[in-house]
């Protein structure tokens, strides 16, 4: 459809409307932007919590791996769950068009899986490192960073917080922002108009 063309300072009925109808897309885009934001915190807190939790003594085996071929290799015992041990897990969309978001579903246990011979083999050198993990983090954007900017001074140091803190929060190390509009922009533009 193309717009009317109006005299400067006026408008029309439709172009008013069609203005209209981009902030209201505009305002739910923002308004999505903050509950996927929080989503994003939210699931970042828990897995931090669910990793803390563990027991500091809980005992970790390594893989070992020898030079003998793929036939002569058996998992090691320690490495495999205990059969009968209790499995945690959660229910995190619809099912049965049912919405039990975050509840634990109950009585899943580890069994024995059908043996399979496999026809390649992967052998983990855990002395050989070819890059390093400088850390993790998450992407920042305009949609999100107009709704920090709407939060109380002490809401904004707790979202940093949650995000940044290495005990308290998740412990980001990078920010990534788009260069240029995205789809969580407010408006369209580029760093290169011609």
């Amino acid at each position: 459809m193309a717009a009317e063309p109006t005299a400067y300072g006026t408008s029309s009925l439709a172009s008013d409307e069609r203005l209209s109808a981009r902030a209201a897309k505009r305002r739910a885009l923002a308004k999505w932007s903050l509950v996927g934001l929080g989503v994003c915190g939210l699931c970042a807190g828990l897995a931090v919590l669910g990793l803390s939790t563990l027991p500091e003594s809980a005992p970790v085996s390594p893989v070992e791996t020898t030079d003998s071929s793929p036939d002569d290799r058996v998992a090691s015992p320690a490495a495999a769950p205990a059969l009968d041990t209790e499995v945690t897990c959660f229910q995190s969309s619809y099912l049965n068009n049912v919405a039990k978001m975050m509840e634990p579903i109950a009585g899943l246990k580890w069994t024995h899986g059908a043996q399979k011979k496999a026809a390649s083999f992967i052998a983990v050198d855990v002395d050989t490192t070819y890059q390093e993990i400088m850390g993790f983090g998450g992407a920042f954007t305009e949609a999100s960073a107009l709704q920090f900017e709407k939060l109380p001074l002490e809401k904004q140091e707790e979202v940093l917080t949650l995000y940044f803190d290495k005990v308290n929060g998740s412990g980001y190390e990078f920010g990534r922002v788009p260069m240029g509009s995205c789809d969580f922009s407010a408006s369209s533009y580029s760093f290169d108009d011609v």
